[in-house]
């Protein structure tokens, strides 16, 4: 990612041995004849909260969580029950602090905008002031293979870090609340992990380059999931897509639709054959619930071209189809006996011969 080589704005040293920052909050280690902190997070209930990237409990049914803490920084972030997070850098100091998170009253829309401009850094870029008292180290000067937490505007990382980017193993929340939990290299996700998104959908496989890629499988908030190949965040190769009301299509993917070879099930009708753009296009045999079925050539999801088609109460048409209808030259086989062969024009025979079940043969424009 792009926002992890930018951490010469913003990083916090999870590592024993830096000043200003502690390994994890609990338990307490208490400093001779200094009593331990108490820590009050007050938040809307159920909301989650992290120290230094590590989580520490909900807020209770009063929006309170109490966490004992060693004196010095720390990097508080809170996750609301809606997924929305928001990030906070604190000194525990006194014997006790409250650090509330609950949303403040807004102010009445019709007073004037804010007159005072925005602060902006050298580079003329306007400045958070969220972040704007963070320590700040220079990332080249890490020992490579040390885990850090790492504030930035669009989230926190924590993890291994080598040559001033994330490499190794680490986890990144974003302020949105997306969380990715795998491996690294040179500040972009590489190799395997797993990310899950504020709606419940998650992917668990193959990453390169910080895109999908690889094998793995995805689980949307609806209910679908794809198990099988991916490139560039999309699905490729072979896979599988499970519907959540069961329908099922395995086989060739391209640039995230069927295309090549695959096989569509449902509980109204079965399809095999080839696949263009996520429709049926090519060679294929469709069989449906009924009974009926057809086999021959498709075109954009219908039967077009040379084909078969069978009924379930024993008739069969075999000749040319034009966007799913009988168009051309075919014969039909009568549930009689009775034979038709010649043209027709829109489904309906248009002129030919007729022979009936006794074997009598006769032209006719139109079998009525």
């Amino acid at each position: 990612m792009k926002f992890l080589k930018r951490f010469s704005i913003f990083l916090l040293l999870l590592s024993l041995g830096i000043t200003g920052c502690g390994t994890t909050p609990s338990p307490v280690q208490e400093e001779e004849g200094i009593p331990p902190s108490l820590l009050k997070v007050q938040g809307p209930r159920n909301s989650k909260v992290y120290l230094n990237g590590l989580f520490q409990g909900l807020c209770n049914e009063e929006g309170l969580l109490e966490i004992p803490l060693s004196r010095g920084s720390y990097v508080i972030s809170l996750v609301y029950p809606d997924g929305a997070e928001t990030f906070r850098r604190i000194q525990i100091e006194e014997a006790s602090q409250v650090v509330n998170f609950n949303p403040e009253i807004t102010a009445p829309s019709n007073l004037p905008e804010e007159t005072n401009p925005p602060k902006e850094d050298e580079a003329g870029k306007v400045k958070s002031e969220e972040f704007e008292d963070l320590l700040f180290f220079d990332p080249l000067e890490i020992t490579p293979g040390t885990k850090v937490s790492i504030l930035l505007p669009e989230g926190v990382y924590t993890g291994d870090v080598q040559g001033g980017v994330s490499h190794g193993y680490g986890t990144f929340r974003s302020s949105n609340g997306e969380t990715y939990t795998g491996t690294w290299k040179d500040g972009k996700r590489e190799g395997f992990g797993k990310i899950e998104w504020p709606d419940g959908s998650w992917y668990e496989g193959g990453w390169k380059d910080n895109q999908i890629s690889g094998e793995g499988t995805l689980v949307k908030a609806s209910g679908d999931s794809y198990k099988g190949s991916f490139s560039q965040g999309t699905f490729n190769g072979q896979g599988t897509y499970t519907w959540s009301n069961g329908d099922v299509y395995s086989g060739d993917w391209l640039s995230g639709k069927p295309q090549g070879l695959g096989v569509f099930f449902s509980s109204q009708e079965t399809y095999s054959g080839e696949w263009f753009e996520g429709m049926r296009h090519g060679v294929g045999i469709a069989e449906w619930a009924n009974g009926d079925s057809y086999e021959g050539q498709w075109q954009w999801d219908k039967p077009s071209g040379e084909g078969l088609f069978r009924s379930a109460s024993g008739e069969e048409y075999e000749g040319q189809w034009q966007e799913g209808i009988m168009q051309g030259v075919g014969i039909y086989k009568y549930s009689d006996g009775s034979i038709y062969q010649g043209l027709f024009e829109k489904g309906t025979p248009a002129g030919g011969w007729y022979t009936d079940p006794s074997g009598n043969t006769f032209e006719v424009s139109r079998r009525l």
